[in-house]
């Protein structure tokens, strides 16, 4: 759980995906107020346990379509509360010229160094995570690698973070104004960590067919729904080590260029709530920083009377719906879901959803709160034991079918426990008929007090789906 220091920041709550994308010389002014985000934690939060926005290939502004990234300096990429950097740097002459693959970015690793330790001096409880990969090919050089990358950080070492805390448990205090570093395809056995010790999703070739653009969507919503779930890694199959730290890139290139792909893609980022990781943008909006950023204070403050949102799983397609909120002194005893049953030409599964609610104080006394009506089957009703209410949940969902009709969301599993007590138990909504049941999310100390759906809406003569995603609103009982 995040861990806050006195809050004075106002977040604002993300409304619409205009600008999840930006193309701008300069980002609006309103997004500086981030430029110190991290000085409202306590020093004593892990940095795993914090939503991290960053950019892919931090410093190509230039390169053309094929190349070209992002559109703010680095200056302002910092001020606007972009902390993770990906810099690509090429061993040429015993120097570190920034490249993407083949192409000089017109700067170097000693200016980036420069640029981000100016931020540091200034916003000194900020930290910056800076990946540093090996790119293109050596070229004049008479030492390796990491013996010019020592020799450039030594400049800085006091803005360098050489502390002995392990990858997993390092904290925020441990690397205020510091820079920690990533490094990628080369070692050092004196500062940072290996890049590859983390979770990564980074599935950078996107091309135009269906397939593609939904294995990527799949590798971005695992790694991430992996971080808000706080589950053991497996991204295309491969199972990795025990590990907290999630990096996932919503980039992509290859078959499209990082524009297009970024002002498509950006506002997916906006389907899921909780804990996020580092999560990684080309062309980034105000709206996608400021999304990953209000994480870590409106849906996981830690206080005891905040509210918590929480991700049971983002899905795949459609919009958004409406927030909605049970009244004063109600919670969650009971859920209701619309299935449509199997064998119809186009499945959908999983439509709609209510809950049901109790008065805190006298359970018998019920009402019901439509989060999404849908538009096709029956309504099965499921209620926690008298007396219980809901702490949490688990969904089935059918991956991506390459043949064959998509259905999304099929089944819904509550978590109920009692005020007064004891083990929390699922009790079974419905059991859908397709995909598989994905990782449980149940608050220890919290009870559902609200919900939002994701939802696609009729596709006429498409394939429909219908319930995709459903993130449930926790709150203290008293």
């Amino acid at each position: 759980m995040l861990h806050l220091a006195m809050v004075c920041l106002t977040i604002s709550t993300v409304a619409g995906g205009d600008v999840f994308y930006s193309k701008s010389s300069t980002p609006k002014p309103y997004i500086k107020k981030y430029s110190d985000w991290m000085g409202y934690i306590l020093p004593s939060t892990p940095i795993t346990n914090l939503s991290i926005p960053g950019t892919h290939d931090t410093c190509a502004k230039t390169g053309g379509a094929a190349f070209q990234c992002q559109s703010w300096t680095l200056k302002d990429q910092l001020e606007a509360g972009i902390r993770f950097l990906d810099i690509r740097a090429r061993h040429i002459n015993n120097g570190l010229a920034i490249h993407h693959g083949s192409v000089y970015l017109g700067t170097d690793f000693d200016t980036v160094l420069s640029t981000v330790t100016s931020f540091l001096r200034v916003q000194i409880r900020e930290t910056v995570l800076m990946r540093v990969k090996k790119e293109h090919t050596e070229q004049g050089c008479t030492r390796a690698y990491y013996q010019t990358v020592e020799a450039k950080l030594a400049a800085f070492n006091s803005f360098i973070y050489r502390g002995s805390s392990s990858m997993d448990y390092l904290t925020l205090g441990d690397a205020r104004g510091k820079i920690v570093i990533l490094y990628d395809e080369w070692s050092s056995s004196t500062v940072g960590y290996p890049y590859f010790g983390m979770a990564i999703a980074d599935d950078y070739a996107v091309y135009e067919t269906w397939l593609s653009k939904e294995n990527k969507k799949k590798s971005v919503s695992d790694n991430i729904m992996g971080a808000i779930l706080m589950t053991k890694p497996i991204i295309n199959g491969y199972e990795y080590p025990e590990t907290k730290w999630r990096c996932t890139f919503l980039s992509g290139s290859t078959g499209v260029s990082p524009e297009m792909w970024g002002k498509k893609f950006n506002e997916q980022i906006q389907f899921y709530r909780g804990r996020l990781g580092i999560v990684v943008f080309d062309f980034p909006g105000e709206d996608a920083i400021e999304h990953v950023i209000s994480q870590n204070f409106i849906f996981q403050s830690g206080q005891a009377n905040s509210p918590e949102w929480r991700t049971l799983w983002g899905g795949l397609w459609g919009d958004l719906k409406a927030e909605v909120t049970t009244r004063d002194g109600e919670f969650a005893c009971g859920a209701r879901m619309r299935v449509e049953a199997k064998g119809k030409s186009d499945d959908t599964a999983a439509n709609g959803l209510e809950l049901v609610t109790c008065k805190r104080d006298k359970w018998d006394t019920q009402s019901s709160l439509m989060v999404e009506k849908g538009n096709w089957g029956d309504w099965y009703t499921k209620m926690c034991p008298r007396g219980q209410f809901i702490v949490g949940g688990q969904v089935r969902f059918q991956d991506a079918q390459i043949d064959g009709s998509d259905t999304a969301l099929n089944g819904l599993k509550i978590s109920c426990k009692s005020p007064q007590g004891g083990e929390p138990a699922f009790q079974e909504v419905h059991a859908g008929y397709w995909g598989e049941w994905k990782a449980a999310y149940i608050s220890k100390t919290k009870y559902v007090c609200g919900a939002r759906a994701r939802f696609e809406g009729n596709q006429l003569a498409g394939d429909d789906t219908a319930l995709n995603g459903i993130t449930f609103k926790y709150c203290s009982l008293y």
